[in-house]
């Protein structure tokens, strides 16, 4: 989309001018400027053009995950949450962003374990080196096998997802989990074969299908 020098200099006077922000301010920025985008005509673009847009979009998404996780972790650090009525980080980020307790929990989980214990995934993810999908699959080790196995082990996840999917992150991680904690891997693995079940429903004229499975019979 820069194809002149003259939207390349706009573009870099942008980014300059973003230097001089308040966090606050270029959180606005960033808002303003993805309107623009929303409201721009893609249909004209040459094939080279989506390429770029696509790809650099996707990176977008990773490093603006990754801010809002240093956001929130830098809220929980200033400990906001305990001068609201929610009192913990959590229940704040699950009322005021409306997402599920699910998502806000584990939300604050990845925001506190890339600013304690996984400095190189965090910057994986500000580069958009890995997507969110392998920033949480590196994270969720933290919770499995603990702090220091899953420091060791960050490097090695951290090169599969930089070549891989997130499945193979995860299965990784479960392997992992397997070596370090046998029992405890074969209690969750048994627990996520009891959870399986498949629901079929009929609202209306439309059919819904539902059903959660543990990894080997979901792969």
């Amino acid at each position: 989309m820069c194809s002149s020098p003259r939207e390349a200099v706009t573009a870099a006077d942008v980014v300059a001018a973003a230097a001089r922000l308040r966090p606050t301010e270029l959180a606005e920025a960033i808002d303003g400027l993805l309107g623009h985008l929303h409201a721009a005509d893609l249909t004209g673009l040459a094939s080279a053009e989506h390429e770029v847009l696509v790809t650099r979009l996707a990176g977008t998404r990773s490093r603006v995950h990754a801010a809002a996780l240093d956001a929130v972790a830098a809220f929980d650090a200033a400990d906001v949450a305990t001068l609201s009525r929610h009192r913990t980080t959590k229940r704040w980020v699950e009322h005021r962003t409306r997402v599920t307790p699910g998502s806000a929990a584990a939300d604050v989980r990845s925001a506190r374990a890339l600013r304690d214990h996984l400095p190189a995934t965090r910057a994986a993810l500000c580069r958009a080196a890995i997507s969110p999908a392998h920033a949480s699959a590196i994270v969720r080790v933290v919770r499995t096998v603990g702090v220091e196995h899953a420091k060791v082990a960050e490097p090695v996840l951290l090169d599969l997802a930089r070549r891989f999917d997130p499945s193979v992150v995860r299965r990784a991680s479960a392997e992992l989990f397997a070596m370090v904690d046998p029992e405890g891997a074969e209690k969750a693995q048994r627990a996520a074969y009891e959870r399986r079940g498949l629901t079929l429903s009929v609202v209306g004229d439309h059919g819904y299908l539902d059903g959660v499975f543990d990894l080997e019979s979901t792969e």
